[in-house]
């Protein structure tokens, strides 16, 4: 089956009222558009890949380690915890036509041991993930490089590179900070994965999207938000974010200074609306922002 932006089949854009292009346009099928666990919080694993096939994605994002990869969070409903659980993922992946395209996500802390979580990628490499997120929470500059490296080299051993992600609330604040520990780090493939939102309330935008070099950018987190900051990030970024459009944020030039092929991660959650209108429909409305905004881009570039 043909991909048409991630998404199948193709669906009229309630919210611009443009109709997203047939599955054959080169532009569209560029784009690998995949579902963050983190849209859909309250659900596990398999009831998550579960509705993002319902919803008509193609790739997710699946969560096999939550920050820390000894002592993961017990609460943490989407978390991956096993090699038991691989076979049924695998099979409901394999039914509903999708692949995994990130796996999430490796804090690493000033005592982080990263051949711990040598399990954790085992885990992923049979799932068939390519990327690998990781989070900075270690204040030593240095150390953190050092042991990005170490990271990097892990991840290529099991068929994945890193995509490093700055949040403004963590040690690694801003996109630039995130480029330095890259290059001090020395892992040539690693590249900066840009969340929208961490972005904007970083001080970032489009233009520091641009000055990034080409080759460590390849995905966008895509969200939308109020152009005021509220006073509790880690809420809103957790709870309360917009579907693209819904927003303020200039989505439309971050898209622009990503390159072309760059893939995009659907990380939207909003609690209020998905317990309103549940996980798949939820999910679904989601897709059409994102179709809508592409549509949108695609429309004013020709």
């Amino acid at each position: 089956m043909p991909e048409n932006l991630g998404f199948w089949p193709p669906i009229q854009c309630a919210g611009c009222g443009l109709a997203p292009a047939g599955p054959k346009d080169a532009v569209m099928m560029a784009r690998r558009v995949s579902l963050a666990p983190l849209s859909l919080p309250d659900l596990g694993p398999a009831a998550f890949v579960r509705a993002a096939g319902q919803a008509g994605y193609r790739h997710v994002a699946l969560r096999l380690i939550g920050g820390d990869p000894v002592n993961p969070p017990v609460d943490m409903a989407c978390l991956v915890r096993s090699l038991a659980e691989l076979p049924e993922l695998r099979r409901i992946l394999d039914g509903e036509g999708l692949s995994v395209a990130e796996l999430e996500v490796l804090l690493i802390a000033a005592d982080t041991d990263i051949a711990a979580s040598r399990p954790m990628l085992e885990m992923g490499a049979v799932l068939g993930a390519r990327h690998l997120v990781v989070g900075i929470a270690d204040p030593d500059s240095l150390r953190a490089a050092d042991r990005l490296a170490d990271a990097a080299a892990l991840a290529r051993d099991h068929g994945m590179v890193i995509e490093l992600e700055f949040v403004p609330y963590t040690e690694l604040k801003t996109i630039g900070a995130a480029l330095a520990l890259i290059e001090a780090s020395g892992a040539t493939d690693a590249a900066i994965l840009v969340d929208a939102l961490h972005l904007a309330r970083s001080g970032g935008d489009a233009a520091a999207v641009a000055a990034v070099p080409r080759e460590r950018l390849r995905c966008l987190q895509l969200c939308d938000a109020t152009r005021a900051a509220p006073a509790n990030l880690i809420k809103e970024s957790r709870t309360h974010r917009l579907a693209p459009g819904a927003g303020e944020l200039d989505l439309r030039g971050m898209l622009r200074a990503m390159p072309a092929d760059a893939a995009l991660s659907v990380e939207i959650p909003d609690i209020a609306r998905l317990s309103a209108i549940g996980p798949v429909t939820y999910a679904t409305e989601l897709r059409q922002a994102v179709e809508c905004l592409l549509e949108t881009i695609e429309e004013e570039a020709a």
